[in-house]
């Protein structure tokens, strides 16, 4: 790969495009294996052309990997690693679709919830999730914004 300077988001950007290319390459090395009359493309080269965007996909994942623990963020007078955001963001999704799932009427865990007996009720208040429901989106907004932030203004290193 050219050293040329990237931002992370243009390293995310040509990764997903070379594994699109790798996708694509893979399917037609399955469907050309075997033929009839001539193959319709030529294995050789296309193995070739598969180690050559793997190698190069390699090389942009260990870099936007050690970018992202090397650079550091500062959210709400904390000092994180953009790793570390990365994570964050996903457990704060998790939190969001654990307690949005408190509301599913017919999932595993409702027989728990309802019972025969009228007076089950609620350990908090709905409107107390709704809360926490609120407040995790808004950080998961502000978390998904300092990381698009980083990814398009720090070069890769």
């Amino acid at each position: 790969m050219k050293e040329k300077k990237i931002t992370i988001g243009e390293a995310l950007a040509e990764k997903k495009k070379l594994q699109n290319r790798l996708s694509k390459c893979n399917e037609l090395l399955k469907k050309s294996y075997y033929y009839k009359n001539k193959p319709d493309f030529d294995y050789k080269k296309l193995q070739k052309e598969i180690k050559s965007l793997i190698e190069t996909i390699r090389y942009l994942k260990l870099h936007i990997i050690g970018t992202n623990l090397s650079t550091n963020v500062v959210y709400k007078n904390r000092d994180m690693s953009v790793a570390e955001l990365i994570i964050r963001i996903a457990d704060v999704r998790s939190q969001i679709s654990v307690l949005n799932d408190l509301y599913e009427p017919d999932d595993y865990y409702s027989s728990f919830r309802r019972d025969e007996d009228e007076n089950v009720q609620p350990q908090i208040p709905p409107e107390e999730v709704e809360e926490e429901i609120s407040r995790l989106n808004a950080e998961k907004t502000e978390l998904d914004a300092l990381l698009q932030h980083t990814n398009w203004t720090k070069e890769l290193i």
